[in-house]
């Protein structure tokens, strides 16, 4: 099977970005290596909701994702190769194709991922992080059919910053496969009395 796109990161871009492309039916997969900050962080600055742990943030983005019939694997990714029409990522278990990638890797040893990508990396003004993805504003890399989203592109390292930029880059993706601009939202039933 050839996915859509396959998200590499399940943290809160990458399973944001998932949540966007499977909620527009993408066949996406997650493969994420459990290594997400979000594991230790308390989050008490995210709009809408009181002081939570990171690791409910991870839990209810997991569920909204199987409830979207999207997989997440967790397994670590050894290998990125590419060709005409797909891309292949082998994992220590197991080998998948897709037709697009999005690096959703964080920083640090994440950005291990993005040297497997064959990925320009360019310095980051960060103090935490002395590297990161270049991307354009669309989010795609120097690799063709390659996208990278949240704080492995520098943006802050605040969840809700990555969640939503994860988010923007899918629809980004979304809107070129449509060739027009999309956006996914739904409005509240009218009720007729």
């Amino acid at each position: 099977m050839t996915y859509d796109v396959i998200v590499l990161g399940g943290g809160a871009a990458g399973l944001s970005a998932a949540l966007f492309l499977g909620d527009t039916k993408y066949n996406t997969l997650v493969i994420e290596d459990g290594r997400s900050q979000l594991k230790k962080a308390l989050i008490s600055n995210y709009l809408g909701i009181q002081e939570f742990e990171g690791t409910t943030l991870l839990d209810i983005g997991k569920k909204q994702l199987e409830q979207n019939d999207i997989n997440v694997v967790s397994d670590r990714v050894t290998k990125i190769i590419y060709f005409d029409n797909y891309i292949e990522i082998e994992t220590e278990n197991e080998k998948y194709l897709t037709k697009e990638l999005i690096l959703c890797c964080g920083q640090g040893p994440g950005l291990k991922l993005a040297e497997l990508a064959n990925v320009e990396l360019i310095s980051n003004d960060e103090p935490f992080a002395k590297m990161k993805i270049k991307i354009d504003e669309n989010g795609l890399t120097s690799q063709p059919r390659v996208y990278a989203a949240g704080i492995c592109t520098g943006t802050s390292s605040q969840a809700i910053i990555a969640a939503g930029h994860g988010a923007q880059i899918a629809l980004n993706i979304i809107s070129a496969r449509e060739g027009k601009r999309v956006h996914n939202h739904q409005s509240i039933p009218v009720k007729h009395s």
